[in-house]
């Protein structure tokens, strides 16, 4: 099962940290994790359940792509291991990306931004509208 779990500053922010955890974790292991993930005094989490961004009109994901080594994933994966007495070669997965939203109106506009986020080399953007509020992000490992 795949689940996402968002972490972000408790004030405004145009910026989101996303935790991709492709494992069979059960609801309470996830809010274990995502309590691990978050610093309470300054951040908040959701699991499965998209942060409310109704200013923005588009979400900007930059992640890895496939074949490259995600840092910050790897070490989520050793911390779950620890946390949860996990085998080392078991089928756990995080995959890490960083969600900036904008207020631009058009499309264009958006991939002109989201081009000075990323390094095209070892990263991939993936641009979806902000609807309602909620991000539309898919829950699916990057290939």
């Amino acid at each position: 099962m795949i689940s996402r779990i968002y972490v972000m500053p408790k004030n405004e922010s145009k910026r989101v940290n996303s935790y991709l955890i492709d494992s069979k974790l059960s609801k309470k292991d996830l809010t274990t994790l995502a309590e691990a993930l978050t610093n309470p005094i300054l951040e908040k989490y959701f699991i499965n359940k998209s942060p409310n961004m109704v200013d923005f009109s588009y979400a900007i994901e930059i992640g890895y792509l496939p074949g490259v080594t995600d840092n910050v994933g790897q070490t989520v994966k050793e911390m779950a291991t620890d946390l949860f007495h996990l085998k080392k070669d078991s089928n756990f997965s995080v995959y890490t990306s960083k969600i900036f939203f904008t207020e631009s109106r058009k499309l264009e506009d958006v991939q002109k931004e989201a081009l000075a986020l990323y390094n095209p080399l070892i990263e991939r953007a993936y641009i979806t509208r902000v609807k309602s509020g909620k991000i539309n992000l898919p829950n699916k490992v990057p290939e």
